[in-house]
């Protein structure tokens, strides 16, 4: 499974809007552009994971998806969202992504997938099966060795959630079972989006963007979504993303993108940021899962004449 959230959050939620507002910068960002340094090679996995694992400790989807069955969630462990964002990294890292740095020092991180490309392949496990096989563990993934192949949400055992196989030797598969129901609700549902939306255009594809909370207010995160749209305008394709952060997509939609779905998970367990509240069921409104996208002007106009 991969998540996709987004956290460019250019301004904390107490600093007034016009502080991250591209077109009001502040008196600290307009004195000069920030820097842009993009790269592809296999260093920026460590390099980018470091950046972004800070920026998502507090990110609603995770924190519901990685939830125990006590309601904690494994989002809060460190170590784990290091490992973890190790994995997505080199997982990117195999779907072509370019690692984008702005304004210096790690403080704002972008990564930006081409069109046409998929996560992981052979060049990304490759990189981090360690990693991998460590978060699955830690997220109550188990193995055993079965004798038929199992590729089924079915479980075989009474705590388990989900099914899935690899083929291993001599005829025997190695089965993964895992009992994190909240991971299988969110694939199911974000995922057949994901890819209902992105096969009807070529699209690239802003996988994460986090800004270093000390670093927020300074039009970093708004930096790159200008500089994702340049690239995007001269290849003349549109961009995709999603966001679990109301204040994240406020900034998106500052930047012309729109809303194409509205998903809620977790109603009734969670509240918006991802964990669990009292238990009389009050403010369990869930998590909102926001698929979004962006089109340059001239291909917008050039479908709409079709």
């Amino acid at each position: 499974m991969a998540l996709s959230t987004q956290i460019c959050q250019d301004a904390p939620p107490s600093t007034p809007n016009n502080e991250s507002d591209p077109e009001v910068p502040s008196t600290a960002s307009s004195s000069r552009k920030p820097s842009i340094f993009e790269r592809s090679d296999k260093d920026a996995i460590l390099i980018s994971a470091a950046a972004l694992e800070p920026c998502f400790a507090e990110d609603p989807i995770m924190n519901w998806a990685l939830r125990r069955p006590d309601g904690s969630t494994l989002n809060s462990d460190t170590l784990f969202r290091q490992r973890f964002f190790n994995v997505m990294m080199a997982l990117s890292y195999g779907g072509g992504a370019s690692f984008v740095t702005v304004g210096g020092e790690g403080h704002c991180v972008g990564v930006l997938i081409p069109p046409g490309k998929k996560l992981g392949g052979l060049r990304g496990y490759s990189v981090c099966w360690r990693d991998l096989l460590w978060c699955l563990w830690k997220a109550g993934w188990r193995t055993s060795l079965v004798s038929e192949p199992v590729m089924t949400s079915v479980p075989r055992s009474p705590d388990a959630v989900g099914s899935y196989h690899a083929l291993t030797c001599r005829n025997q598969y190695l089965l993964l079972e895992h009992d994190r129901r909240y991971v299988q609700q969110f694939h199911d549902a974000a995922f057949p989006q994901r890819r209902e939306v992105m096969e009807k255009g070529d699209y690239y594809y802003i996988y994460f963007l986090g800004t270093d909370i000390n670093a927020r207010g300074q039009g970093l995160g708004s930096a790159f979504l200008r500089y994702a749209q340049q690239i995007a305008t001269k290849a003349g394709k549109p961009i995709y993303l999603e966001s679990s952060a109301e204040r994240n997509k406020s900034l998106y939609l500052r930047h012309g993108f729109e809303v194409v779905k509205e998903l809620v998970m977790g109603e009734g367990e969670v509240g918006r940021d991802g964990k669990a509240v009292n238990r009389d069921g009050e403010g369990k409104d869930g998590v909102v899962w926001w698929c979004m996208t962006w089109w340059p002007k001239n291909l917008e106009h050039a479908l709409a004449s079709m």
